[in-house]
């Protein structure tokens, strides 16, 4: 089909009339008003089904992210599980639990002291015994492992993740909150986020003789979530309270561990 401007035929107006100008508005809105409607819906149509598209792009980019960062925090406590694991279980452990012979000490302070030069990341490697009391410590101090003796090691009895650690049976895996370091009751400053993992140990006869517990920088669990996340300004990370961990206004970061009531949920 053919159409062509000169295919329309108007009707011829008697000479010297004119067309009153009611009647030229009405027949400019009957013709464009309903085409004004059609492309008004066509583009409204087309930038909607954009809009979509593109939401489901930023959606699945940043649940990719997410995932991400969640299975790299995973894989880094299972490594440091693995490790409080193969403590509780070695050789030189065992035979100083069951001889108390300070020779067998040694062995395991070496062991202690290799792991901790080998695993950049623990802030502490000790062995506690029933009463709390730190027997093994080496701790890493300006980027050096050392061993702690004498009158520097410390009663933790009181704390948290002894006595949960303790209570576990053969085989379990304590995993604290993430906070910050605590040393002689006191916030260490400057802030040092910690995890401590942590299990109990037994002699030969199946006696319990006390706990292992490696402290682990929690800002390199922290670091690796913000690479994850492919260090987007808006990421976060929370406990399970709502708290920051992490987050782009650092003034909000471990109110917790401050008595402060802001959380995420408020």
């Amino acid at each position: 089909m053919r159409f062509s401007l000169q295919s329309l035929r108007f009707p011829q107006l008697p000479k010297g009339k004119t067309v009153p100008r009611q009647a030229v508005a009405k027949l400019f809105l009957a013709l464009y008003l309903p085409m004004a409607l059609i492309l008004t819906g066509l583009v409204y149509g087309t930038l909607k089904i954009n809009a979509e598209i593109g939401l489901q792009a930023l959606q699945a980019q940043e649940a990719g992210e997410v995932k991400l960062a969640g299975q790299t925090l995973v894989h880094d406590f299972e490594v440091v599980a693995a490790d409080v694991r193969l403590l509780s279980k070695a050789p030189a452990l065992m035979h100083f639990l069951d001889t108390g012979n300070p020779a067998e000490k040694q062995r395991l302070n070496a062991l202690f002291l290799v792991m901790s030069q080998e695993k950049r990341r623990y802030n502490q490697i000790r062995y506690l015994d029933n009463s709390g009391m730190e027997t093994i410590r080496i701790s890493r101090v300006n980027g050096k492992s050392e061993a702690v003796a004498g009158k520097e090691l410390q009663n933790k009895a009181g704390r948290y993740f002894f006595s949960d650690s303790l209570r576990l049976a053969q085989g379990e895996i304590y995993i604290s909150p993430l906070d910050l370091n605590i040393e002689h009751g006191q916030i260490e400053i400057p802030h040092k986020p910690m995890l401590r993992f942590g299990t109990p140990v037994f002699n030969s006869a199946g006696e319990k003789k006390g706990v292992v517990l490696i402290n682990y920088y929690g800002s390199a669990l922290i670091e690796d979530f913000r690479r994850a996340m492919v260090e987007r300004r808006h990421a976060m990370l929370l406990n399970r309270d709502g708290y920051w961990l992490s987050s782009p206004d650092t003034s909000l970061e471990w109110g917790f561990m401050f008595g402060r009531e802001t959380t995420f949920a408020k």
